[in-house]
Formats: structure tokens, sequence, C-alpha cells
């Protein structure tokens, strides 16, 4: 574990994004124990967060959870596509890392994983006009990301809590998921703006045209490691619900809490 910290934080001082160690070796184990292991690589990380404020659990089960009504489900509670995003977006220090560890991948040909760096999105929006206005708007005006159900305080459907702040921030950050935004601009319409509009969807069009797409599909006992500041991801479908994830958010050590 201590030679897989270290290699791993090699990768990360030379700004790698993305990084994917296809075999583990944790397979023997029972889940728990790996999610205790994976919670101690973590640790030689960074500094592993409560991914809820109530339970504070910092290794999270990503596992299709049907839910019915006014709940406003998380991507990692569902089966259908999860469009490019960045995890925490609804926090307002989203956490600068986050692993996925395949438990159980899925077997019905789904749930493949799709990455783009924030470098070549920036590069695509700013080679036209319109891309340019876009950048200028996403950094001045700040959104209101509507903060899923399971990560609110209560947990309950009725509470509806917010984070504002703009879609792109220092370094070329980006704050992104559409359906945290649309929820959002709904409920809080003051914060709707036509030039807002015009650049979220070009946002959009070069989140799916930007080159350089990586495509990949977690095997079991397989892992991934996102820097969540410097890219953005998503997830096909999948109708196999026996898919079962691991996922542990982390800052980085330079983190001031």
């Amino acid at each position: 574990m201590a030679g897989l910290v270290g290699e791993l934080r090699e990768a990360l001082r030379d700004r790698a994004s993305v990084i994917v160690v296809p075999r583990m070796h944790l397979a023997h184990l029972d889940v728990e124990d790996r999610g205790v292991l994976l919670y101690c690589l973590a640790v030689g990380l960074g500094y592993p967060t409560g991914t809820d404020p109530r339970q504070n659990q910092v290794v999270w089960p990503v596992t299709a959870r049907a839910k019915n009504g006014e709940y406003f489900a998380t991507y990692s509670e569902l089966d259908s596509e999860a469009a490019y995003h960045t995890d925490a977006q609804y926090y307002p220090d989203p956490e600068r890392y986050f692993l996925l560890y395949a438990v159980w991948s899925a077997r019905c040909g789904g749930g493949e994983s799709r990455l783009r760096t924030n470098d070549h999105i920036m590069e695509h929006l700013s080679a036209s006009g319109e891309g340019r206005r876009a950048l200028r708007v996403l950094r001045a005006l700040d959104v209101p990301f509507r903060i899923p159900t399971v990560y609110t305080g209560s947990g309950r459907a009725e509470e509806k809590k917010y984070t504002l702040a703009p879609v792109i921030g220092e370094k070329n950050t980006l704050r992104w998921r559409k359906d945290t935004v649309e929820k959002g601009l709904a409920e809080r319409p003051e914060y709707d703006h036509p030039d807002l509009r015009d650049s979220l969807r070009t946002l959009e069009t070069a989140l799916a045209e930007a080159p350089h797409e990586v495509r990949l599909t977690l095997g079991d006992d397989s892992l991934v490691l996102v820097d969540n500041h410097r890219a953005v991801h998503a997830r096909t479908a999948f109708t196999d619900h026996q898919r079962h994830l691991l996922r542990i958010r982390f800052h980085d050590r330079q983190h001031v809490r």
C-alpha cells in the first residue's frame, strides 16, 4: 500500500488528471475490509471527507437505489446516464480528488466512464467568439447549485439547500452538473439570466465536442483516481443492478481546513 501511495503521489505531482489501477489485489477480501484499505490509501494521499452531513460516511457505496416523489437523487443513486459533471459541485469547497473502486462492474455493457480535462474544454471554448463570451459570463455570475437530498442536513425531500458560486473558478476549475444547476435556477429564478442560459448551452456543447475524451470501463477490483479540479467525468446508463462501486472523496495535502 505504501508503494502504491508513493507512485500515485508522484503521478499527481506530475499533474495527472486521471490515474487507473487495473488491479488492486483486494478481491479476496470482503467489502468492508476493502473499504478500510481504500480509506488508508486516501489518507496517504490527502484528507478524506464524510460524504453526507448526518453520518459523515467516508466510504460511499455507489449502487442503484430507486427514489420516488420529490426526492432529488444524486448520480450515485441512479442507473440512468450521468452526464458530464464534477463531484461535490453543490458544496462550497468541492474536494480536489475522488477515487472509485469497482467491487462488481456492470455485466450489461453499460456503466462506462467518460472523462475530459478542463484544459481541453477551455481550449475548445477559447477557439470561438461565442465560447469566449461564455467563459466571461461563467466566471462572473453566481449560480445556485441545488444540493441533492441525500447530502442535506435532514436527508428529507422537503429540505432545499443551495450553494452559490460561478461555474468556472480560479485556475479554470469547473463546478458543474446540469441537474443541480437546472433545479437551482428553477427554484431561485432571481439568478436566472438570458446570458447565463446561452453560456450554459455553449458549455454543454463544449463538454460534448471537446477533443481527447477518454473512455474506460472499470473491471472488478480496479480503481480510478480523478483530479476533480482538473477534469470532468460522466457515466453511461446501465441495467445490471449488481453493479457496486466504492467512492472516497478527499482534499489534497495543501488544503487549509
